[in-house]
């Protein structure tokens, strides 16, 4: 298995842009495209057209021996709403948690009194962000249902609107069929 140089290839995009950007605008004089060829493939802070490169480790997602099973177990997590996300396109009740998504759920539910825990999840893509704050949310909402049918229980802002398309398709298919929430 062939792998990435990720140093060449920064070279070899830094080029094909200047190689572009030449014959995008057209310049015929050579000096003068010595000179931007010279510019555009220089750093970032000297008119470069590409910046530096930037390597960032990404480090999978521990698992954690939890599931919604044995939240439930412990008291952590409602059971009906458990038996609602029971699904495999939703929350199979014993698919192990992350181990994010499992201190998420831990830390609202250790809350006493009214005040509810801040809190940030970072992980990387397909770790389950989404699940590491909908789940406190629903569980909270299915633990402590609205004593009247109006007002907002529940406030989610998004970033961009392809992210809210996406969630609202997912909370529909995971609360389809029940009318707690």
């Amino acid at each position: 298995m062939s792998q990435l140089d990720a140093l060449r290839l920064s070279e070899n995009l830094r080029q094909r842009m200047v190689d572009f950007a030449l014959d995008d605008s057209f310049v015929r004089d050579s000096k003068l495209s010595d000179i931007c060829r010279s510019i555009w493939g220089g750093p970032p802070s000297e008119g470069g057209l590409i910046s530096d490169l930037w390597v960032e480790g990404a480090f999978p997602s521990k698992s954690s021996p939890h599931s919604l099973d044995s939240l439930v177990a412990e008291g952590k997590f409602d059971s009906r709403l458990r038996d609602i996300l029971n699904k495999p396109e939703s929350m199979p009740r014993e698919r192990n948690l992350y181990t994010h998504q499992y201190e998420a759920i831990d830390r609202v539910q250790s809350q006493t009194g009214k005040e509810r825990p801040s809190i940030v999840v970072t992980a990387g893509t397909g770790a389950g962000k989404t699940e590491a704050f909908l789940l406190p949310i629903l569980n909270d909402l299915y633990r402590n249902p609205p004593k009247d049918k109006y007002g907002a229980k529940c406030l989610i802002l998004y970033p961009m609107n392809a992210l809210v398309n996406d969630q609202v398709d997912r909370l529909y298919e995971w609360l389809k069929g029940q009318d707690q929430v």
